[in-house]
């Protein structure tokens, strides 16, 4: 099993750990509005997490640098590209916002 999918288990069984007996005790006792909001917590706590830790979204980079020519940070090589590089090579993406509208 990849290391992703046993993060998204052990952390959704840690879940239901946490939500579900307050879930019951609340139906024990004919809770309604507190059944729903454990519920729509534990709707919402599973839908984030399978978003940030299942889905997993890598950064993108475009398939030609502007240079024209290709380094060692491509897609294909999966190395992350350190940001200080960046911030060197394109320091306009990188100001502050007041920066910006000083210059317009």
């Amino acid at each position: 099993m990849k290391r992703r999918k046993v993060k998204f288990l052990i952390l959704l069984f840690l879940s239901l750990l946490l939500f579900v007996p307050f879930v019951i005790f609340s139906a024990m006792f004919r809770l309604i509005p507190y059944v729903l909001s454990f519920s729509f917590g534990l709707v919402i706590y599973c839908t984030l997490l399978y978003r940030h830790v299942y889905k997993g979204k890598k950064p993108k980079y475009p398939l030609v640098p502007p240079e024209g020519r290709t380094d060692i940070y491509f897609p294909r090589t999966d190395i992350p590209r350190p940001i200080y590089e960046d911030v060197r090579r394109y320091p306009e993406y990188f100001e502050s916002k007041r920066k910006k509208r000083k210059k317009k």
